[in-house]
């Protein structure tokens, strides 16, 4: 797996909008957006388990990772009336690492990290 503007976010989100209900929650990247290119651009969103973080992380990679058009899946959300909706989406660099599973050939975090860095 590659971390540099991967569409894994982009496909993963795609499935999580066509599953019935749909809690749109897209009105995070508008919180998020006067951030880039600032000094607090670095953001921790924590949550208990099962509170949707996986969820929202892809939402993020998918709105803002460059290469992909996800246009079409965003256009009908809350965040779509937002005047910045435009200017952000897809225009980024995204590293996506996902730590709540280990890739194969990987046994421990530790080598999950040594791996990453050697990727």
């Amino acid at each position: 797996m590659y971390y540099l503007d991967t569409n894994y976010p982009f496909e993963q989100f795609k499935m999580d909008i066509a599953v019935e209900p749909y809690v749109d929650k897209s009105m995070l990247i508008n919180k998020l957006n006067p951030l880039i290119k600032t000094r607090n651009r670095y953001v921790c969103i924590t949550r208990p388990r099962r509170f949707g973080k996986t969820m929202n992380a892809n939402m993020l990679g998918a709105y803002y990772t460059q290469d992909y058009d996800a246009y079409e899946y965003f256009k009908d959300l809350k965040i779509a009336q937002v005047e910045s909706f435009k200017e952000h989406i897809n225009k980024y660099h995204v590293i996506y690492i996902d730590f709540s599973r280990l890739p194969d050939p990987c046994h421990s975090f530790e080598e999950y990290i040594s791996w990453i860095k050697n990727a």
